[in-house]
Protein backbone atom coordinates (compact mmCIF):
# COMPACT_ATOMS: atom_id res chain seq x y z
CA UNK A 1 0.00 0.00 0.00
CA UNK A 2 2.73 2.43 0.48
CA UNK A 3 3.61 1.69 -2.94
CA UNK A 4 0.55 3.49 -4.38
CA UNK A 5 0.80 6.70 -1.89
CA UNK A 6 4.17 7.47 -3.78
CA UNK A 7 2.74 6.31 -6.91
CA UNK A 8 -0.24 8.76 -6.26
CA UNK A 9 2.28 11.48 -5.59
CA UNK A 10 4.46 10.90 -8.46
CA UNK A 11 1.62 11.27 -10.67
CA UNK A 12 0.41 14.18 -9.35
CA UNK A 13 4.07 15.69 -9.47
CA UNK A 14 4.21 15.07 -12.85
CA UNK A 15 1.06 16.25 -14.03
CA UNK A 16 1.79 19.38 -12.51
CA UNK A 17 5.07 19.00 -14.33
CA UNK A 18 3.14 19.09 -17.58
CA UNK A 19 1.05 21.78 -16.33
CA UNK A 20 3.68 23.77 -16.01
CA UNK A 21 5.20 22.55 -19.27
CA UNK A 22 2.39 23.72 -21.03
CA UNK A 23 2.33 26.92 -19.16
CA UNK A 24 6.02 27.58 -19.86
CA UNK A 25 5.34 26.75 -23.54
CA UNK A 26 2.40 29.20 -23.78
CA UNK A 27 4.38 31.87 -21.94
CA UNK A 28 7.15 31.67 -24.32
CA UNK A 29 4.91 31.81 -27.65
CA UNK A 30 3.14 34.79 -26.23
CA UNK A 31 6.45 35.89 -25.60
CA UNK A 32 7.66 35.17 -29.31
CA UNK A 33 4.36 37.09 -30.37
CA UNK A 34 4.95 40.24 -29.04
CA UNK A 35 8.80 40.18 -30.09
CA UNK A 36 7.31 39.73 -33.46
CA UNK A 37 5.10 42.27 -33.01
CA UNK A 38 7.51 45.01 -31.33
CA UNK A 39 10.20 44.46 -34.08
CA UNK A 40 7.43 44.65 -36.95
CA UNK A 41 6.42 48.03 -35.42
CA UNK A 42 9.58 49.05 -34.57
CA UNK A 43 10.21 48.50 -38.26
CA UNK A 44 7.10 50.54 -39.29
CA UNK A 45 8.23 53.38 -37.40
CA UNK A 46 11.60 53.38 -38.57
CA UNK A 47 9.90 53.44 -42.20
CA UNK A 48 7.48 56.23 -40.96
CA UNK A 49 9.84 57.82 -39.84
CA UNK A 50 12.28 57.69 -43.34
CA UNK A 51 9.28 58.74 -45.44
CA UNK A 52 8.74 62.17 -42.99
CA UNK A 53 12.42 63.17 -43.77
CA UNK A 54 11.58 62.75 -47.13
CA UNK A 55 8.67 64.38 -47.15
CA UNK A 56 10.45 67.27 -44.70
CA UNK A 57 12.81 67.12 -47.48
CA UNK A 58 10.52 67.96 -50.40
CA UNK A 59 8.78 70.76 -48.22
CA UNK A 60 12.00 72.48 -47.54
CA UNK A 61 13.11 72.50 -51.39
CA UNK A 62 9.27 73.32 -52.24
CA UNK A 63 9.95 76.41 -49.99
CA UNK A 64 13.12 77.64 -50.99
CA UNK A 65 11.86 77.23 -54.83
CA UNK A 66 8.75 79.20 -53.71
CA UNK A 67 10.34 82.21 -52.21
CA UNK A 68 11.08 83.96 -55.44
CA UNK A 69 7.81 83.39 -56.50
CA UNK A 70 4.71 85.92 -56.06
CA UNK A 71 2.22 85.61 -53.43
CA UNK A 72 -1.42 84.88 -54.38
CA UNK A 73 -2.10 88.67 -54.14
CA UNK A 74 0.17 89.53 -56.47
CA UNK A 75 -0.65 87.48 -58.53
CA UNK A 76 -4.60 88.68 -58.73
CA UNK A 77 -3.28 92.27 -59.24
CA UNK A 78 -1.02 90.50 -62.08
CA UNK A 79 -4.51 89.36 -63.59
CA UNK A 80 -6.23 92.10 -62.84
CA UNK A 81 -3.98 94.20 -64.78
CA UNK A 82 -3.68 91.60 -67.58
CA UNK A 83 -7.65 92.15 -67.47
CA UNK A 84 -7.43 95.53 -67.82
CA UNK A 85 -4.69 96.15 -70.90
CA UNK A 86 -6.75 93.23 -73.04
CA UNK A 87 -10.12 95.45 -72.63
CA UNK A 88 -7.56 98.56 -73.42
CA UNK A 89 -6.58 96.85 -76.51
CA UNK A 90 -9.29 95.68 -77.60
CA UNK A 91 -11.12 98.88 -77.33
CA UNK A 92 -8.56 100.54 -79.16
CA UNK A 93 -8.41 97.57 -82.18
CA UNK A 94 -11.86 98.43 -82.58
CA UNK A 95 -10.98 102.37 -83.01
Amino acid sequence: MPDQGNDGVTKSLSREIEELQAVLKIKDELVRSLTTERNDLEKRIKELGQKYMEMLGLYEMLRHEMEGLPSLEEVVKMQSIILQLEQQLKMISKS
